[in-house]
């Protein structure tokens, strides 16, 4: 009997343990949240046939090229690489939205600090008004073109996005959970 009820207590503890251990880990994903700024962003490209060729069996209309995905969602991990990038922000969740002439990469950028966000914001506005940089974007975005050559590629507009509180909320959750799971 002895030895059945200090194994309830070794399982009871361990149990105590683990519930300790995750009331301490979501109070730190709780204060990381509360401590994160975060703004969503996307990056707007048209694509468009440089001839008119239209697809057969609609007049008017041309076909679109398959657009390589992780290509696409590069330019968002590259961007810390340009020239005056905050070095308190990081980018994160990119992912690719595209249609009918056009893709655009949307992702969030974070900081433990609100000026740092601004900081970004600020950036982000004039860094795509340097030639070099919308070249080399575009480049970038044609060569995950399947059939680059027939198509051209224009950096039409660049913004930060309107997201609700609770998107907000939701996108600072996962890069918490994602820095504490890092942590461990």
């Amino acid at each position: 009997m002895s030895t059945l009820a200090s194994e309830e207590n070794l399982l009871f503890s361990t149990k105590k343990e683990q519930n300790r251990h995750q009331n301490t880990s979501k109070q730190h994903a709780c204060t990381l949240e509360s401590s994160l700024h975060g703004h969503k962003y996307a990056i707007h490209f048209d694509i468009t046939p440089e001839a008119a060729q239209p697809d057969s069996s609609n007049e008017g209309c041309y076909e679109m090229p398959y657009l390589n995905t992780e290509l696409c969602i590069l330019i968002a991990e590259l961007l810390p690489l340009f020239e005056g990038f905050p070095q308190a922000v990081w980018i994160s969740q990119q992912r690719l939205e595209e249609g009918h002439g056009f893709c655009r990469i949307v992702f969030w950028t974070f900081a433990e600090s609100a000026d740092a966000i601004k900081t970004f914001d600020i950036w982000f506005q004039a860094i795509f008004r340097k030639s070099r940089v919308t070249e080399t974007l575009e480049r970038l975005v044609a060569c995950a073109l399947e059939e680059a050559g027939d198509f051209e590629i224009a950096l039409n507009d660049w913004a930060r996005l309107h997201v609700t509180q609770k998107d907000t909320q939701k996108a600072m959750q996962k890069v918490a959970s994602n820095m504490l799971a890092a942590e461990r």
